[in-house]
């Protein structure tokens, strides 16, 4: 089985440095513990995600988006909503650099992504945002602990017992060493939640993260990005089920790639049961 060589100090990379604790990002380690059944009430920080007239037109004058302005602030949840074709994945890929706006500005991290040339963009998707797609992207070759590993090594990190906490929290400490094949699609999705997360970045960017799974995998899934959330990371997430709109701290709506509403969840609404 191939093995994932991490970079060395003296590879000429240097380890991440130490921050002040007022500057220390996100706890991203999965509690032990119960789920919760609805968020915990936080206060949140600065802006941390901010679309300024977003535009989005492919060739063929087809808009995907339509003058879209939107700030996330650190902590916060944000839950996009909307019918397919709405534009609501485009608008993900442009935060997260997978895609690039026809017009408008997008900050992510206090970055101007449009000013950020290659190698600057890919250290910004291995440090600053993490990504959990409907599809999981896993390495079919490397082992669950290894997929994670592969995260790090991009960042330059090497603490492979980071990774093997988090996937222990999500449920996956007897899994360490299987391929993707020999799990369920929850468990799949699961390592690609503890991938995202391990470098600790500034936001968590989810597409449709549950699409694919039956009920108790995308409760227990849901259950993971709620302690997440209550630890102080902040997620966007796109999903067309409105009943997981309503756990996070806001929900915006996107019809014909306009924001149509971007009004605060109602207190008390908690989305889909938990897990015991």
């Amino acid at each position: 089985m191939a093995r994932v060589r991490l970079a060395k100090k003296e590879d000429g990379l240097q380890p991440p440095q130490i921050l002040e604790a007022r500057e220390r990002p996100p706890d991203h380690s999965v509690p032990d513990g119960p789920s919760m059944s609805r968020p915990i009430p936080r206060r949140v920080g600065r802006p941390v995600v901010v679309v300024s007239g977003c535009q989005k037109v492919y060739e063929g004058k087809t808009a995907a988006l339509r003058e879209v302005s939107m700030t996330v602030h650190a902590g916060e949840w944000v839950t996009i909503v909307g019918p397919s074709g709405s534009g609501k994945t485009t608008l993900l890929n442009i935060i997260g650099s997978l895609d690039q706006p026809s017009a408008g500005q997008v900050r992510v991290g206090g970055k101007d992504l449009a000013r950020l040339d290659a190698a600057d963009l890919a250290d910004f998707r291995s440090r600053t945002v993490g990504f959990v797609f409907q599809r999981y992207y896993l390495i079919p070759y490397l082992s669950v602990e290894e997929n994670v590993l592969l995260a790090q090594h991009f960042a330059g990190v090497d603490d492979p017992q980071a990774a093997r906490t988090i996937l222990r929290k999500l449920g996956l400490g007897h899994r360490l060493g299987h391929l993707p094949h020999q799990l369920s699609g929850g468990e799949q999705q699961r390592v690609c939640i503890a991938r995202a997360v391990v470098n600790r970045p500034s936001v968590l960017l989810c597409d449709e993260p549950t699409g694919n799974l039956d009920g108790e995998s995308s409760r227990k899934v849901f259950d993971a990005f709620r302690r997440l959330h209550a630890r102080g990371t902040t997620i966007i997430l796109v999903t067309h089920q409105e009943g997981y709109a309503a756990a996070g701290d806001r929900s915006i709506r996107l019809v014909d790639g306009r924001i149509t509403d971007d009004g605060r969840s109602a207190p008390g609404r908690d989305g889909p049961a938990s897990t015991p």
